[in-house]
């Protein structure tokens, strides 16, 4: 069980509020790993899959605590929401998730994120697990995005990695 660079990554030469990968390869097993270069005004991150085209229908459920605080969930959504609401400072966040055709696509996730600058201020994480409802095809397009334009600077990147 190998790891492969799947898909041609993306790196912002100018602000934008999307990142996508349309060419990937079906793997069985992703993980993706995203570094937003904040632009300093507020965003929440959020993603979508898809085969042939992204889903934007209401086919995503989300479970997630910030800090460590009680979990909330939500169903039936039209994309996954990750990250802290209000934050506009850089983040990496890594992502696990099976893409077997036949099974809705299940992901755990991580994320942190810088907070204010200083050794006295502790950085702010997410922890997250989610899932696309399709169950039958298999993810071969991802797409990260702000809720907001433009909020991702130069330089934030999005990069996939799969296996069978």
């Amino acid at each position: 069980m190998a790891w492969a660079k799947d898909g041609t990554p993306q790196t912002l030469t100018s602000s934008n509020s999307n990142l996508t990968i349309t060419d990937l390869t079906p793997f069985k097993f992703m993980t993706y790993l995203s570094h937003i270069v904040g632009t300093g005004s507020s965003f929440i991150q959020r993603t979508q899959l898809g085969y042939g085209s992204i889903d934007t229908g209401s086919n995503y459920a989300i479970r997630w605590s910030h800090n460590g605080a009680s979990d909330t969930t939500v169903g039936s959504q039209v994309d996954i929401p990750y990250g802290h609401e209000g934050e506009s400072n850089s983040a990496f966040m890594i992502n696990y998730s099976i893409n077997i055709a036949t099974e809705e696509k299940i992901r755990i996730g991580f994320a942190v994120r810088a907070n204010t600058a200083g050794a006295a201020n502790a950085p702010q994480r997410t922890e997250q697990v989610s899932k696309w409802s399709n169950a039958s095809n298999q993810a071969d397009q991802l797409k990260i995005f702000s809720d907001s334009n433009p909020y991702y600077a130069a330089g934030s990147n999005l990069s996939v990695l799969g296996t069978d």
